[in-house]
């Protein structure tokens, strides 16, 4: 009677650690269905709405300096990064001189022109480069 006992209460335990083994893969496979994501703001940027005098606090130049500066700079109008990505070249250099007067967060601007934190950080970097090249 003891040993049939004894069978019992393993053959308990083992059911248990198996259901636990598989409530933890369950609860793993369900956790990674769910992973939240940044928003990126749906907005494009648009120099010619954009007031000068954000501008000038946000880039350190007005919209129009920001254009001609990008000309002077030889900028190319469409300006592909490294990983294929195409954008203004004037988009690129605001965003380059948005990161050099706040060296704050990458979120600030893909809320400022729309793109993801990694994207804004490729092209800054290519910009930079770019520059660095060029110059």
């Amino acid at each position: 009677m003891e040993g049939a006992r004894l069978v019992a209460a393993t053959a308990l335990l083992l059911l248990l650690d198996k259901l636990d083994a598989a409530e933890d893969s369950l609860l793993s496979e369900t956790c990674t269905d769910y992973v939240e994501r940044p928003l990126i703001p749906d907005v494009r940027f648009d120099f010619d709405t954009y007031p000068n005098v954000n501008a000038r606090e946000n880039f350190r130049f007005t919209c129009a300096e920001l254009l001609l500066l990008a000309g002077v700079m030889n900028i190319p109008n469409v300006f592909i990064t490294g990983a294929g990505g195409h954008l203004a070249g004037v988009e690129a250099l605001a965003k380059l001189c948005y990161r050099l007067s706040y060296p704050g967060k990458l979120s600030r601007i893909r809320k400022q022109f729309g793109r993801s934190d990694s994207a804004c950080s490729r092209i800054i970097t290519d910009t930079y480069c770019f520059l660095d090249n060029e110059w």
